[in-house]
């Protein structure tokens, strides 16, 4: 149920404050001073380091803007004193603060920032595997799978390298989180396993507590409730009885309090959750507030108290939405590829200056021979210059199509369609740009934002003008047409009483059912047999009827087709269709109902039809 951060930070957080850390008590903000001055007292410059770094860590039992206050007094001091390998670990130390508060494009960044300082200037093998670490935590967070276990394999062949037990449990660990959120339970157990046996040979039972929980959570998920409820209040009673602090964390209680909600004992699962959530908010760990208000609602959804079920439906989305618009995937997509591409230039000047220089010895050996050769390449360089600058001009171009691209796909990250029509669409105007198309990608592109900009116009209300839905459908079908070679055709036949006022309706209804007319009906049709698609509204006492009716292969057939194929996706179109109708149902206060009708010809599939009953006002 958990986000990949939250799975991971807790534990990770909680390891690099009681790492090397048995000289200091807990500061308080009038002794900070002076721990520092003891620190910087210490000969041996990492240990010095390591020294300052703990006293920050130490401040408060979590991250806060405290620590990150003393953090840059730190920074500053370092780079005051040209220490980069100290400003590189503070640096990398502030971007982990950051990810504890949700601020992940922020954490990149710096994060980054101390990976190319640890890489290219000072040879700190533990800094570099710690912030490749984080790294692959942000990128997991964003599924970003394939970058996320690339940096988790570096970071665990730097602490091989190290020899350094506790954080090679660490990463063993967060590969387990890796696994699980690819839904691989089996995988993700074998390294949960791996890691609680390090952990339990080192004596260490707090975190054998969570090597527990994690297990609990992977036979949740893969619904052995029996397993899961034994591996749960074993984690519980593991952190109660041999840990120091004996504290269960916020998010053991939540997964407990889960694992009672789907066995249905909701008085548990309510104490529990009210537990986590109360933990969350004293240590301010947003990404565990979340989670216990949205399950809050849910128990008490099941549970029949859909007063309470509502209430703390409302909280869960609007922290949620504060936190989705402070980050999103595409930036940090862009903040990946910006790092990436300057460490490749980089590698590249560095060749090209050598490269140079060597040229530059030769010419100087050789300058008499070669004064004629030198005459003839400078002609030969201005024809380059020539070509260069139009080769410029292309590529300014196509910079400004990969813009309105980026554009938009910046825009899809905050609508609710299919992702995969939305990245289906960029890869079409990709191919026009590829294939030097720019007139048909401007206008592929000018289509697709408006529908986009429909989209996120009317997110935000729950009716919205007939007109503007219409509209939006009418693009989808367009753009889903041009993508597959216009092989069906579409009508709208609309009751003259619905042209002749203004009516709204329930919004973003129309298209899922739309979009699964055509992706699992329309398309799989044989090669050279034309589709047709015909949407009709009726205006009907204090309904709209709406009817979607196709020429399709029918559901049966789509759902094998499905199958042999072994998608590991489904549609957005069908799947959360009833939830999505639920939820208006409550925000319009008015029944949706729809039904789905399968067509035979001769006893052959031959469609597929929809009828929707939509309120209006």
């Amino acid at each position: 149920m958990f986000s990949v951060f939250s799975r991971i930070v807790w534990c990770l957080l909680l390891l690099v404050i009681s790492c090397g850390t048995k000289a200091y008590s807990l500061p308080s903000r009038y002794n900070t001073d002076s721990l520092l001055k003891t620190a910087r007292e210490l000969n041996d410059p990492l240990q010095r380091t390591d020294a300052e770094l703990n006293v920050v860590k130490n401040w408060s039992g979590v991250p806060n803007d405290s620590n990150i206050a003393l953090l840059n007094r730190l920074i500053k001091h370092y780079e005051k004193n040209d220490n980069i390998l100290a400003r590189a670990r503070a640096v990398s130390l502030k971007g982990w603060y950051y990810c504890f508060q949700a601020r992940y494009e922020e954490a990149l960044t710096l994060v980054h920032q101390a990976l190319k300082l640890q890489q290219t200037q000072v040879n700190d093998a533990t800094g570099t595997a710690l912030s490749l670490n984080r790294l692959a935590i942000i990128n997991l967070q964003f599924e970003r799978y394939k970058e996320s276990k690339k940096y988790f394999l570096q970071a665990l062949q730097y602490f091989k390298e190290l020899k350094d037990t506790i954080y090679i449990d660490l990463v063993v660990n967060n590969l387990g989180v890796w696994y699980y959120e690819k839904e691989n339970y089996k995988k993700a157990i074998d390294y949960y396993r791996t890691s609680q046996r390090i952990r339990e040979e080192l004596g260490r039972w707090y975190w054998v507590g969570y090597s527990l929980y994690n297990i609990a959570s992977c036979y949740l998920d893969s619904q052995q409730y029996d397993s899961s409820g034994y591996y749960y209040l074993n984690a519980i009673e593991t952190f109660s009885t041999r840990t120091e602090r004996g504290k269960t964390p916020d998010m053991v209680w939540l997964g407990a309090a889960e694992y009672f909600m789907k066995t249905k004992d909701f008085e548990s699962a309510e104490k529990y959750a009210l537990q986590g959530l109360e933990d969350a908010l004293k240590s301010n760990h947003v990404e565990m507030e979340i989670e216990g208000k949205k399950l809050l609602a849910k128990i008490y959804e099941k549970w029949g108290n859909n007063a309470r079920a509502l209430q703390y439906l409302h909280e869960y989305a609007n922290l949620k939405n504060t936190l989705d618009s402070a980050n999103n995937a595409g930036r940090v997509a862009e903040i990946e590829l910006k790092y990436e591409t300057a460490l490749k230039n980089e590698e590249i000047a560095k060749l090209k200056s050598e490269k140079y220089e060597s040229d530059i010895k030769k010419e100087r050996a050789q300058f008499i021979a070669l004064i004629s050769v030198t005459v003839l390449l400078l002609l030969l360089a201005g024809v380059a210059l020539i070509r260069f600058r139009n080769h410029q001009k292309r590529k300014r171009e196509i910079l400004e199509l990969n813009a309105n691209i980026a554009e938009a796909r910046l825009m899809a990250l905050r609508t609710q369609m299919n992702p995969h029509f939305i990245f289906n669409c960029i890869n079409t105007a990709q191919n026009f740009v590829l294939n030097a198309q720019h007139r048909e990608a401007y206008e592929y592109l000018a289509d697709f934002a408006k529908l986009l900009r429909l989209v996120l116009e009317n997110s935000g209300s729950n009716y919205i003008p007939l007109d503007d839905e219409l509209k939006l459908c009418k693009l989808y079908i367009e753009l889903e047409k041009i993508r597959f070679s216009e092989n069906f055709n579409y009508d709208f036949i609309i009751d003259e009483s619905l042209q002749n006022g203004v009516f709204e309706i329930p919004g973003m209804v129309l298209q899922p059912f739309i979009e699964n007319a055509i992706l699992h009906g329309l398309v799989h049709r044989k090669e050279g047999e034309k589709g047709w698609l015909k949407i009709v509204l009726v205006h009907k006492a204090d309904m709209i009827i709406c009817t979607i009716e196709d020429n399709g292969i029918g559901r049966k057939k789509a759902k094998e087709i499905k199958e042999q194929k072994q998608q590991h996706y489904q549609s957005a179109a069908l799947l959360n269709i009833e939830k999505r109708l639920k939820i208006l149902e409550v925000a319009t206060k008015s029944h949706i109902n729809f039904s789905i009708e399968d067509k035979y010809e001769n006893s052959e599939a031959s469609g597929t039809k929809v009828v929707i009953e939509l309120p209006y006002r």
